[in-house]
């Protein structure tokens, strides 16, 4: 590749790293690798998630000038060239001979552009990419920063499969160094080439996070951080493709987070969420629920929302930003990256084809997460000057939603967070000294043992009102069992229930029992600490938000870190 070319993004293909991840690399649903042995007339069909490519995002953001598609091949092949907008489809055929290697793509309309290949005789695919030929490109130094606790398989793993996609583009090495900061102090013997590993307490992932950025500013090269949970799986090609997006940028957009989709491991076309917004007292997904194997599903994705944070499973931030906004506030974790992103007014974007996988949030749910997600709802308002009577109404709205559903550790754990956010920020943000909170949690047992005994329940016809009355039926006999999931909040699914199976997967579960004495307990309770969030509001605006900013600051960090 000449020195003023670019490369923006490569094509393609799967390589296993999550089981059923192939129709987000083409939609012919097979996972052949480069290079391909195509026959006269078979197509490989690259209008695909991970292939496409955003070209409306592309001009808006960077300064690519004409894209050029270049195959390399041995035979002959022709390119159907399919651009995609709101509500339009156009294509066009382009024949490439084999003493020809570019087909270029200039002054396409629309969001995404995707490419299906055809043999024109029997032909090999080995590679392609897309690229250009810009005047200039910025010099972009990447550190990726891996916060780790006790999950240090998932680790290795990912740390092959990038070195293995180094090892093929040295020259992608010279900017990317990887901050592994090890929360449990357990690993070994890993640092290697550009892998740097860093010791810490376990202060939560938010101190771990903060560790990392504050690490990866000092080194002076930086210029670009990229935040990414350990349990993440991800393909290294969307490392690139974010050096490469840095690298182009427009000149007065230098402030760009980019955020990357989350899309389920259990179900690996599903987006879970692609940015979000936070309204009230709580946060909301953007984007949720798409089959990416398809490709209106995929121009939704494209389609532009205005977004207010990202999640950590993958989100690159610009060096000054952090220098400018601070790092994340000691909250162990949950809500620290909707904090961040609410302190940060960057623009925030995502692409087409930048995501990753995560583990469903819903598998994981406990009760210490409940609490640290409530605790740390309260502490954002309050940071923000937002804790107002209207929000802690519906704080409180959502803490008796766990009462009626059975969950009483959850609620136990949400009154918990009331209680130590009463403390004050200077009481509260040094928690993360002490470790994980101790919370008494659920009960995981075999789902087929628990399930035995279990009965029907009958479907309620009673009205809002009077459920609300009878305190969803515990002060009526028990009509009945329910086997369920952590997402469902509908109480008139729980009326009259006697007992609650949440299922967390195929074989692990816990169950809850109806309780009048501990539903009596924690309603009275939820009132009289609301009383005291709605009398102290105005001073815990204060004190919190006065508070934020020593907190986040590098010097904040290096008192808690014990550093001088």
């Amino acid at each position: 590749m000449s020195r003023n070319e670019v490369v923006i993004q490569h094509i393609v293909m799967p390589s296993g790293i999550v089981e059923g991840d192939i129709p987000l690399y083409n939609r012919n649903s097979d996972g052949r690798h480069f290079p391909i042995d195509l026959r006269k007339g078979e197509t490989l069909d690259l209008r695909s998630h991970f292939n496409l490519l955003p070209i409306r995002k592309l001009r808006e953001n960077t300064e690519t000038g004409t894209i050029f598609l270049r195959l390399h091949f041995k035979g002959s092949v022709s390119v159907l060239v399919t651009t995609y907008g709101p509500g339009t489809e156009t294509s066009e055929d382009a024949i490439i001979p084999s003493d020809r290697e570019y087909c270029i793509i200039d002054g396409s309309e629309g969001d995404l552009l995707g490419i299906v290949i055809t043999a024109m005789t029997d032909s090999v695919l080995e590679s392609g990419e897309f690229l250009c030929r810009p005047q200039s490109r910025k010099d972009v130094h990447l550190a990726h920063v891996i916060c780790t606790y006790h999950r240090e398989k998932e680790l290795r793993d990912k740390l092959e499969r990038i070195g293995s996609f180094l090892n093929k583009d040295p020259d992608m090495k010279e900017h990317l160094e990887i901050f592994i900061i090890d929360n449990g102090r357990t690993i070994k013997d890993i640092e290697r080439g550009n892998v740097r590993l860093i010791g810490s307490p376990n202060y939560g992932g938010s101190a771990g996070f903060a560790r990392g950025m504050m690490e990866a500013c000092r080194d002076g090269k930086t210029t670009h951080v990229l935040l990414n949970d350990d349990d993440a799986r991800l393909d290294p090609e969307i490392l690139f493709r974010t050096i490469s997006f840095y690298s182009l940028l427009k000149d007065g957009l230098s402030d760009t987070m980019l955020g990357g989709t989350m899309l389920l491991l259990d179900r690996p076309c599903e987006t879970h969420e692609s940015g979000a917004v936070f309204k009230g007292s709580k946060p909301h997904s953007l984007k949720r629920h798409l089959d990416l194997s398809d490709i209106s599903s995929n121009e939704e994705l494209e389609r532009e929302e205005s977004i207010d944070y990202f999640g950590w499973w993958y989100l690159a931030i610009p060096a000054e930003t952090i220098k400018k906004n601070g790092y994340p506030l000691p909250m162990f974790y949950k809500m620290d990256d909707v904090e961040y992103g609410l302190r940060s007014p960057s623009r925030k974007v995502t692409m087409c084809g930048i995501s990753v996988w995560h583990p469903s949030f819903s598998s994981s749910y406990s009760a210490s997460g409940t609490y640290y997600a409530h605790r740390n709802d309260l502490v954002l308002l309050a940071c923000n000057r937002m804790l107002d009577r209207r929000n802690i109404d519906e704080f409180m709205e959502r803490a008796l939603l766990d009462t009626a559903c059975l969950r009483y550790p959850s609620t136990s754990a949400t009154m918990k967070a009331i209680e130590d956010f009463l403390k004050g920020p200077d009481t509260l943000f040094r928690m993360c000294l002490d470790g994980p909170a101790g919370i008494e949690g659920y009960e995981y047992g075999d789902v087929g043992e628990l399930s035995v005994g279990l009965r029907p329940g009958k479907e309620t016809r009673a009205g809002f009102g009077f459920r609300k009355y009878t305190l969803n039926g515990l002060l009526l006999p028990s009509s009945g069992d329910v086997i369920t999931d952590f997402d469902n909040m509908q109480t008139k699914d729980f009326y009259r229930v006697g007992k609650a199976l949440y299922v967390v997967d195929e074989k692990k579960g816990t169950l809850c029992k109806r309780s009048l004495t501990k539903a009596i307990f924690q309603t009275v309770g939820l009132h009289i600490l609301r009383r005291k969030l709605i009398r102290n509001m105005e001073r815990l605006n204060e004190e919190y938000g006065r508070a934020s900013a020593r907190y986040s600051s590098e010097e904040g960090w290096k008192k808690l870190f014990g550093e001088e």
